[in-house]
């Protein structure tokens, strides 16, 4: 006879449309305490038809253990790009029917939403507004896990302490071996002054750097390394405007 999953006395469920938030997280939950809650996530764009949203609700919220859902508290947060989610309604009738923390915010920056706000639940208008804060500050890892942490402080009571959203450049010079733009610029004057190869700029997605998948551009840069080329790179948020901030910006003989 097969014994019943442990009870999880609390959990996260974030769920949006947008795939940079979860690999945010991903790299976010790697600094989270230890005893930090279980988070599930689930991408809105996977949902084809409402049935969809009834497996993901069954699989990430209620689990395998229906017995002692009732003692849990989850935390339910969702990013919408748009309406028209599949099943969304089963989603909010769910969460209210068990009294679950439920927060729904916009995914377009700077966006305030009413309707939103209204189909929230267990959550007091100040809380969301902080997690409109660290969303619209452009959740880099470093923002999603002090929101997750702030969430946790006023939601469940723990006391982890978190500090407050921190507003990320549109655009700035990175190198894997480097902490920060500045570093990397001195990098590359002391290589203009000592060194008559070409430079080499890799333009890759701002939000690629933020949500810490930033692998491919790592190796990228490696191989360039044993090339006769001087490399960084630049992160953007919007390919064509950002780029002429670029040139403008940093010295560079060519774009990859």
């Amino acid at each position: 006879m097969s014994s019943s999953p442990p009870e999880e006395p609390y959990k996260v469920v974030l769920l949006s449309h947008k795939d940079s938030d979860i690999l945010t997280l991903s790299t976010a939950k790697q600094n989270l305490p230890l005893d930090y809650p279980p988070i599930q996530t689930v991408d809105l764009c996977s949902l084809k038809v409402d049935n969809d949203m009834l497996n993901a609700v069954n699989e990430k919220i209620v689990g395998p253990s229906t017995a002692t859902n009732n003692d849990t508290e989850v935390l339910i947060i969702v990013r919408l790009l748009g309406r028209g989610v599949p099943g969304f309604q089963h989603l909010l009738d769910h969460a209210h029917k068990h009294n679950h923390y439920l927060i729904v915010v916009s995914g377009i920056p700077g966006s305030f939403e009413p309707d939103l706000t209204a189909m929230c639940n267990n959550v007091s208008v100040d809380t969301i507004n902080e997690v409109m804060k660290y969303f619209h500050a452009d959740g880099c890892a470093n923002n999603m896990n002090n929101m997750l942490r702030c969430l946790a402080d006023h939601l469940f009571k723990f006391g982890y302490e978190y500090d407050p959203a921190v507003t990320m450049p549109d655009h700035g010079l990175y190198h894997p071996k480097f902490n920060g733009a500045e570093n990397t610029m001195a990098y590359l004057q002391e290589c203009f002054e000592h060194s008559d190869k070409p430079t080499v700029a890799v333009i890759f997605y701002r939000c690629h750097y933020l949500s810490g998948n930033r692998a491919f551009v790592d190796a990228l840069l490696d191989e360039l390394e044993v090339s006769p080329w001087r490399r960084t790179a630049c992160q953007h948020a919007k390919w064509v405007s950002d780029c002429k901030v670029a040139l403008q910006c940093y010295v560079i003989d060519s774009l990859l």
